[in-house]
C-alpha cells in the first residue's frame, strides 16, 4: 500500500539546513576497473560519462584507481590525469593484488567516507556490479544500475 503525505500548511517558511556531511565539496568519482594490469575499456567509457556529470553538477572529477602495489597500479593513474580535474585517488597494497569483494570494499570505503563523493561510478562488469553491491551497503547508499548512454544524461 503507498499513500501520498502532504506537507502540513504551517510548516516554517525557512527550510532547515542540511547536515554538514551533505554539503561537502562536490566531486565526481570513476572505479578505474584493471584487468590484468590493464585498465579496462569500460573505465575509459564512464570517464567520458563522469565528465559530462560532473560538468553538469559543477563537481570535479576525480578516478580511483585500486591495485596491488607495483608498475601497474601506480602508472594507470598517470593515464588519467589529461581526463580528470585535479587529483586521483590511489590505494596500493598487495593485498588487492587478486579482486576479492571484502578487501576491494574495504579499499574503496575509507575514500569515500572521507572526501564523500557526491557520485561513485563503477562499470556493469561482473567485478564492477559486485563491488557497487556491497559498497552500497557499507556506505549505505543506493546502488543503481543505470546506463551511462547520453540520452540518459539529458535531464
Amino acid at each position: 500500500m503507498s499513500d501520498v503525505i502532504r506537507a502540513p500548511a504551517e510548516r516554517p517558511a525557512a527550510k532547515k539546513a542540511l547536515p554538514g556531511h551533505f554539503n561537502a565539496d562536490k566531486h565526481a568519482w570513476v572505479f578505474i576497473e584493471q584487468e590484468r594490469g590493464q585498465v579496462h575499456p569500460i573505465s575509459w567509457k564512464l570517464m567520458g560519462a563522469g565528465r559530462k556529470l560532473a560538468e553538469k553538477r559543477k563537481a570535479d572529477l576525480a578516478p580511483v584507481v585500486i591495485g596491488p602495489e607495483g608498475e601497474a597500479t601506480r602508472s594507470a593513474p598517470v593515464e588519467f590525469f589529461s581526463y580528470a580535474d585535479d587529483l586521483v585517488h590511489l590505494v596500493a597494497d598487495n593485498m588487492l593484488a587478486d579482486y576479492r569483494n571484502q578487501s576491494y570494499s574495504m579499499a574503496l570505503t575509507d575514500p569515500v567516507n572521507t572526501h564523500k563523493p557526491e557520485i561513485l561510478l563503477l562499470g556493469a562488469t561482473i567485478l564492477g556490479r559486485d563491488l557497487a553491491a556491497s559498497e552500497a551497503r557499507r556506505i549505505h547508499a543506493t546502488a543503481s544500475q543505470a546506463s551511462v548512454r547520453s540520452e540518459n544524461m539529458r535531464h
